[in-house]
């Protein structure tokens, strides 16, 4: 009972970012399987080489029994020529160095985001004799047209759209983190009965409940990655609008980088805005403790048609797990915060309604902020839990291989 996790964005608890596969491979580890996954010793999120030493091409590493192989993978600073040959060391080095390796996984998972790695997945899962399934973690390359990223009509979007389309035919399962990505996977002739729905989720041992913040006033958090699709700029001019009504007992902390960070620093140095402090990211282990300071966490996305068709933000789990209420701009096809009535809802991108939500929580009391944060922790305990997660991913590799768990 072999599995192998190709990802290239995947990382350990000790570095920053979202651990779906550690967790995940952690739980089916418990359950009797092998696990290994392969990801890129280059972390997007803090921009360096982790985990090999100098000289290594690959490294393994055995983490509470999940088996990561680290693979050298090119370095950029930016989302420009250089990402994409990241993206093709990587495919192109898990391909060689998979393939040297005596044993057959009996289930090779192809993760995207980018979809050189799943097409790694196949290629290994033929070489292997394996059977192949197809992680959706983002519909590329809708994602990149609706962003505005590139046209699409351009050579690289059409070559991406038939892979695609490609991976989506050989695949024997299409494993989606968006609830409503099955209405867009069908349009490309996929019968439904191949599709199944796994959203991102939480390892809430990891947060222990924290106690209320001492500090008066109002502390709002953003947490993850600081980049174009994470749509900041309406945070930050929330915040702006906030501060020139003198409310100054409501203060902004934004944790995490990316490719954005320097511009937005230098943005609230342009406008002047004191109510904003930007910190380093933090080893996923070491999440829980931000509870200790926040009074509420916040997040922002695009008004974009991609978003129609659902989302499944590690941060917005992270979040509910830390029992905080949370102010969420979305408008999308789905929308956890609302459902769990976990915080304040307003539409996308729109900074007024942003702050004014924040307004409203300011003028809450403790017990109604409490309540919320207590019910976004309960929904993603019935939902999120990857002990939960992983009883429909094992009931479909079950399908998939009929013998396993009753050798």
């Amino acid at each position: 009972m072999n599995i192998w996790m190709l990802n290239h964005y995947a990382i350990t608890p000790d570095m920053p970012g979202g651990t779906r596969h550690y967790c995940l491979g952690r739980e089916l580890v418990m359950r009797g399987y092998d696990v290994t996954i392969f990801a890129a010793s280059f972390n997007y999120s803090t921009r360096r080489e982790e985990k090999l030493k100098k000289g290594e091409r690959f490294r393994e590493e055995d983490v509470q029994g999940v088996r990561f192989i680290w693979i050298k993978s090119f370095p950029y600073l930016r989302n420009n020529w250089r990402r994409v040959v990241n993206w093709v060391t990587y495919a192109v080095r898990v391909i060689h160095i998979g393939s040297k390796m005596k044993e057959r996984p009996d289930v090779i998972i192809g993760s995207s985001v980018h979809l050189f790695t799943p097409l790694s997945g196949y290629i290994l899962a033929r070489l292997k004799k394996s059977r192949f399934f197809f992680e959706v973690r983002d519909l590329w390359p809708q994602t990149l047209i609706d962003i505005g990223s590139i046209n699409r009509n351009h050579p690289f979007i059409i070559l991406l759209r038939l892979l695609e389309r490609f991976l989506y035919k050989k695949a024997e399962r299409i494993i989606t983190l968006l609830p409503k990505a099955g209405d867009y996977i069908k349009k490309c002739g996929i019968p439904e009965g191949k599709i199944a729905y796994l959203p991102n989720g939480v390892d809430i041992e990891a947060f222990p409940e924290q106690k209320w913040p001492k500090t008066n006033g109002l502390a709002i958090t953003y947490l993850g990655t600081h980049g174009s699709a994470n749509a900041l700029d309406a945070i930050i001019e929330a915040a702006g609008i906030l501060e020139s009504e003198g409310l100054n007992d409501i203060q902004f902390q934004f944790i995490g980088d990316g490719p954005l960070k320097q511009y937005l620093i230098d943005k609230i140095k342009t406008q002047g805005l004191r109510n904003i402090r930007f910190y380093n990211p933090l080893p996923k282990k070491d999440l829980y403790t931000v509870a200790r300071d926040t009074h509420a966490f916040i997040v922002n996305m695009k008004d974009i048609p991609l978003y129609r068709y659902g989302i499944s933000f590690n941060k917005i789990y992270d979040y509910m797990a830390m029992a905080r209420p949370v102010i969420i701009g979305c408008s999308a096809g789905n929308n956890p915060i609302k459902e769990a009535s976990a915080g304040i809802s307003v539409d996308a991108d729109s900074p007024l309604q942003m702050a004014e939500a924040v307004r409203s929580l300011r003028g809450y009391s403790k017990e109604r902020l409490l309540s919320m944060g207590n019910n976004g922790r309960a929904f993603v305990k019935r939902n999120n839990k990857y002990s939960v997660l992983s009883n429909n991913l094992e009931k479909w590799l079950k399908e998939s291989l009929p013998y396993l768990g009753k050798e």
